[in-house]
């Protein structure tokens, strides 16, 4: 297939050989703290970025889509798609700050719930743990969880041996797919 040398010319698309960089975006539905509930587009880029903020578009008065940022206290809850619930937890989260030293709301993304203990996870990687009844929850990045992860961890246990034995046998890690299995166990 000798191209320099033909006798004709082959036209060649430049449309065809363009690849196109399209963001996939979806309907997302928030719910603000007046219980107004808000159906926007969102990028599915930004869900890794929901944290103390959230980039939604919704239409202007001309119905042309407008970036809108929300912050996380005036949202109780963010729903992108049936594994992406984000919820309005308080609590310090020392991946976004720090320093931090009193609690601040937060969007945080449902990851498992029981009767008496609920995980969440903040930035993709900060578990965060909240106890019923509790206003402030208990963040995985804390400088108790990193240098006495044992004990911290035998503080959501109750009485349950079992469980107690295994952090004993270090089974459990300070990752998100452990602790989700510590949860389990409790």
């Amino acid at each position: 297939n000798m191209v320099d040398s033909r006798r004709m010319v082959v036209p060649i698309d430049e449309k065809f050989n363009e690849v196109e960089v399209e963001e996939v975006s979806s309907f997302a539905y928030l719910v603000t703290v007046e219980n107004d509930t808000l159906i926007a587009n969102m990028n599915y880029q930004d869900l890794a970025m929901v944290g103390a903020e959230a980039k939604v578009y919704l239409p202007d008065e001309n119905g042309n889509l407008k970036l809108n940022i929300f912050n996380a206290a005036d949202l109780k809850e963010l729903v992108f798609d049936e594994n992406n619930i984000y919820v309005q937890k308080e609590f310090i989260s020392y991946k976004n700050n720090p320093r931090a030293k009193s609690p601040e709301k937060y969007l945080v993304r449902k990851e498992f719930e029981t009767e008496e203990l609920s995980m969440y996870a903040f930035l993709d990687d900060e578990v965060v743990f909240f106890i019923k009844d509790e206003e402030v929850g208990y963040s995985t990045r804390s400088y108790k969880f990193l240098m006495g992860f044992k004990n911290e961890l035998k503080k959501f246990t109750g009485s349950c041996s079992k469980v107690n034995e295994l952090i004993d046998k270090n089974y459990y890690k300070n990752n998100t797919a452990s602790l989700r299995s510590f949860i389990e166990d409790v």
